[in-house]
């Protein structure tokens, strides 16, 4: 916030507000309890680094005394780019199974709606502090590669145990392991208590109207 500070002091008009990106992370491996802003945060390296964030982002005065929010962003799903492309391609090989057990929830989201609630959190001048930007329907991690290989008209295929998922991320896909076998069951609690409403709610429609 001190960076964000000093960049609008120059400003004649500073911006009302301003919309932080943060992480549904900060729950950690949570298991199946469903989490909304209430929740207790959870324990491990990547939690620590989602509290300092939001810490820094809410502690200190803001430029001009602006509205803050900070957008504790789910699993995007988007047409170009974004994680859903490698697990596409991954389901096109036929090796689109469950990561791990498969038991791990994937609080997922269409771009669309991302972008509508950092629109909402923009023009509505009551919105302030950390609010959850997932859809409201979170599946497990096998509920979602079942539904991503029947987008794709691919069959049944076995899962992946751990290892062979530490060793895709690394060597294929290039990203975290723990992205796929951790997972958090969150919901959009606060912001759609205050009149927000989610457009694609619907995993298999989404992921139809983004493949196809």
């Amino acid at each position: 916030m001190r960076a964000i500070a000093q960049a609008c002091e120059p400003c004649h008009e500073p911006p009302p507000v301003i919309v932080q990106a943060a992480s549904l992370a900060i729950y950690g491996d949570a298991g199946d309890r469903i989490c909304d802003e209430d929740a207790p945060h959870g324990r491990g390296f990547s939690v620590e680094v989602c509290e300092a964030w939001e810490n820094a982002f809410f502690d200190g005065e803001a430029p001009a005394g602006a509205r803050r929010v900070a957008l504790r962003i789910g699993f995007v799903l988007g047409r170009d780019g974004g994680a859903l492309a490698p697990l596409a391609k991954l389901a096109r090989w036929f090796v689109g199974g469950a990561a791990g057990g498969g038991r791990q929830y994937i609080s997922w989201i269409h771009i669309d709606d991302v972008c509508a609630m950092v629109r909402w959190a923009i023009e509505n001048e009551e919105a302030t502090g950390a609010y959850h930007a997932p859809g409201p329907t979170p599946v497990t991690n096998a509920e979602f590669m079942r539904a991503l290989r029947g987008a794709l008209g691919r069959p049944w295929s076995p899962p992946t145990p751990a290892w062979g998922v530490k060793f895709t991320a690394s060597f294929i896909i290039q990203a975290d392991a723990s992205l796929a076998l951790t997972g958090r069951r969150c919901v959009p609690r606060r912001i759609c208590d205050e009149g927000f409403v989610v457009k694609h709610p619907e995993l298999n429609a989404t992921l139809r109207e983004m493949l196809l």
